[in-house]
């Protein structure tokens, strides 16, 4: 069991040979990777969540997606298999989450919540060729 536990769903800090590793207690995000590592301790359960209107598509260049969520733009690899074009009206987004199922493992220092990742974006088959090109910084949609 202790190969499943990570920086990611532990709040204690990690240490090899007395070097700490710095704790991500504070960061929200978690990659898949993550998440389905934690989904293998007995006590997390898999959540998932799906969002409509939260991002808005920009649309494409060469190299990557653009979204935007009225403030930041991101950017999502064109080689990306989390990206779907279907005949839809609003860009969705399928978020996972490890979530805790027994308290009591709250106690001994395991996080409630690991996540969220984007599994999954589903974008409107009629912006498919729209294309776009950023004139400001962006951000990477998925870590």
């Amino acid at each position: 069991m202790t190969k499943y536990e990570t920086n990611a769903n532990r709040k204690r800090q990690i240490a090899i040979l007395h070097y700490e590793r710095q704790s991500n207690s504070s960061s929200t995000n978690s990659s898949l990777y993550d998440i389905n590592k934690t989904l293998n301790l007995p006590f997390y359960k898999k959540e998932t969540a799906t969002e409509t209107d939260s991002l808005t598509y920009l649309g494409k260049n060469d190299v990557f997606y653009f979204f935007t969520d009225g403030k930041n733009i991101f950017q999502l690899d064109l080689s990306s298999d989390r990206l779907v074009f279907q005949p839809v009206v609003h860009v969705s987004i399928t978020k996972e989450y490890a979530k805790l199922s027994d308290k009591e493992f709250k106690d001994i220092d395991f996080k409630e919540k690991i996540g969220p990742d984007i599994s999954s974006i589903i974008v409107p088959n009629s912006k498919r060729d729209l294309l776009y090109k950023p004139n400001v910084i962006t951000y990477d949609l998925i870590k």
